[in-house]
């Protein structure tokens, strides 16, 4: 299962299909907030990357549930919009530079906004 995990994990922050800059998700967000309609490829590519990192999750929790990275809300979704938001305060705070990844982006500011307690795992 370790074996599992490992390759869940380089998937995750490897996927050249799925793979995006801080530049990238940056653009797009000013775009859409300028009134442009939304990049189609790049949310596609966003709802990727959500599902490597659930994936991720899942895997942990199933095989070590101590070791866990985060500990998102149990019975709650996160909207697309709220992992969003989520990157976006990373950003602010972390001042990535423009080749950052997104997934790297997402795992800090999911492991800040979702931190396990000793009762989670």
């Amino acid at each position: 299962m370790q074996k599992t995990l490992v390759i869940i994990t380089l998937c995750l922050f490897s996927a050249t299909g799925s793979a995006m800059t801080w530049t990238e998700l940056k653009q797009e967000i000013d775009s859409v907030e300028s009134g442009n309609p939304p990049n189609v490829s790049i949310i596609s590519r966003m709802s990727d990357i959500v599902t490597m990192m659930t994936v991720l999750i899942n895997a942990q929790a199933d095989h070590d549930p101590s070791s866990l990275l985060f500990c998102p809300p149990k019975n709650q979704s996160v909207t697309l919009d709220q992992i969003v938001s989520l990157i976006r305060h990373q950003a602010r705070i972390s001042e990535p530079e423009a080749a950052a990844s997104v997934q790297q982006l997402l795992m800090d500011s999911m492991r800040r906004e979702f931190p396990c307690s000793e009762n989670d795992g």
